[in-house]
């Protein structure tokens, strides 16, 4: 029973370092931003854009527009989205993710996400305000 235990913990604990490690990767960003997308949680996809804190008040007026837009555009909304690649510059700490996309109207799409790694290695949405 003891060795089981520690069978499981030892399984639980990989799971969770994987799952935590994935997340810090280009790809791994931008699929949690396409999913606020698809939620249309416009406050949610900006927490993966690194702000700095002179432009605090532009990333809430920029929030407040693309919520209007998303009002504006209802039948524009992500329906569903699949990866279809990947370009990461590790030199210049640099990644576009490209997504196909189906939108609610029945349309389909490229949404392209860049993102840029901060000077820890933690990587963010690439968006300048």
């Amino acid at each position: 029973m003891k060795k089981l235990l520690s069978v499981m913990f030892v399984c639980l604990l990989t799971a969770v370092f994987v799952g935590c490690g994935s997340s810090n990767t280009p790809r791994g960003i931008a699929d949690k931003a396409m999913k606020c997308m698809k939620k249309k949680d416009i406050h949610g996809y900006f927490d993966y854009v690194n702000t700095k804190e002179e432009d605090k008040a532009q990333k809430e007026a920029f929030i407040q527009m693309a919520e209007e837009k998303i009002k504006e555009n209802e039948d524009k909304q992500i329906e569903t989205y699949e990866c279809a690649g990947e370009d990461v510059d590790e030199e210049e700490g640099t990644a576009t993710v490209t997504y196909e996309v189906k939108y609610k109207d029945g349309s389909t799409g490229r949404e392209k996400v860049r993102l840029e790694r901060d000077e820890s290695g933690k990587w963010w949405i690439a968006i300048r305000f």
